[in-house]
């Protein structure tokens, strides 16, 4: 009885070995997979860590600003609700207040800062870039026109949202204003986006 099972386990030993060889594959394959998830995600968290001790920072809020708008085009605003307590709305003003003053490049890490933004959040973040877009639309513009296409309209449409239809019919003749001057084609098809979109 032992003999045959010893001429078994030696006839079947490649297969045996083979098994064990997919299995440790599989394994060591499937934990390589769960890392990555695991370093996306803390990456994605770390992200919104940073923003998030740098807003309850002592720093002054030069430091905090430049910072902040550094990074905010990465944030996820979901993973930020976590982190913050669901307290989006502190960062939200922290930025509104320092939108203006901060320079082209944060502003266009604002206006890419939309991953994940809804609800009450979203209509506070639409009122910051509306009111952005009223104080300097040839700039915000201009601003726009370095987004890509889904980002333009999605900008666009965020920018509008908040506007009352004589708002509209007044940003539309400003907007007509701008086809007449110096402007490049990107920002053209933005100003064509916009007419577009209030028609």
């Amino acid at each position: 009885m032992k003999s045959c099972c010893k001429y078994l386990f030696v006839k079947n030993f490649p297969i045996l070995l083979l098994l064990l060889f997919t299995l440790l594959l599989s394994a060591c394959y499937s934990k390589e997979i769960d890392n990555k998830k695991d370093a996306t995600i803390a990456a994605n968290l770390q992200i919104e860590d940073i923003i998030y001790k740098t807003l309850i920072s002592n720093e002054t809020d030069e430091y905090k600003a430049k910072k902040i708008f550094e990074n905010i085009n990465l944030i996820d605003w979901s993973s930020y609700q976590s982190i913050s307590g669901n307290n989006s709305n502190d960062l939200l003003s922290f930025l509104e207040r320092n939108l203006s003053n901060t320079d082209d490049n944060g502003k266009l890490n604002f206006l890419r800062a939309t991953t994940k933004l809804d609800g009450a959040y979203a209509e506070r973040y639409s009122s910051i870039v509306g009111d952005l877009f009223l104080k300097d639309k040839r700039n915000t513009i201009h601003l726009i026109s370095k987004l890509d296409a889904p980002k333009q309209k999605e900008i666009v449409d965020y920018i509008l949202f908040n506007f009352s239809a004589n708002d509209k019919l007044r940003i539309k003749k400003d907007i007509e204003q701008l086809k007449g001057l110096d402007i490049n084609d990107d920002e053209r098809r933005v100003v064509d986006l916009f007419l577009e979109r209030l028609k």
